[in-house]
């Protein structure tokens, strides 16, 4: 499944084309993708998604959390993968910042806003919660 992110409007959306044969990755064929409008002029784009998988549509309202399609294989692709890019409306990449877990082996170790190493599994980190049940997600509880 691809696309887990902030609430948005979907402001672009496109699962017509078929996945690229993996014996041709350097093909420039056309992507589908998924185009989110997160507001203040930040727009984030979901690609290489697969055929016929997108689960929502120009004009929905997307929450935190919800499905947006399947990761594919469509496009200038060499496996299937996602391909996640902050912009701006001109489309260039902006930065950002992830809350995931690494696969470390024996365990997982969180990466918060760290670079990450290519080819490592990685999921979603918990969202931390004060002991009190309070808390939005952003910014980890630690115990003082």
């Amino acid at each position: 499944m691809a696309g887990r992110t902030a609430e948005g409007r979907v402001a672009w959306a496109e699962d017509s084309y078929p996945d690229t044969p993996l014996t041709s990755p350097g093909s420039n064929a056309p992507v589908n993708n998924i185009i989110l409008d997160c507001g203040g002029g930040v727009y984030a784009q979901y690609a290489h998604l697969r055929k016929g998988s997108a689960a929502v549509h120009v004009g929905d309202w997307v929450r935190a959390g919800q499905k947006l399609a399947c990761t594919g294989n469509s496009g200038q692709s060499a496996m299937p993968h996602l391909h996640f890019t902050l912009m701006d409306s001109d489309y260039f990449s902006i930065p950002g910042r992830f809350r995931l877990e690494q696969n470390a082996g024996s365990h997982w170790e969180l990466k918060d806003g760290a670079a990450l190493s290519e080819g490592t599994s990685l999921r979603p980190a918990p969202t931390p919660v004060r002991p009190d049940g309070t808390g939005n997600g952003a910014i980890p509880w630690q115990k003082e």
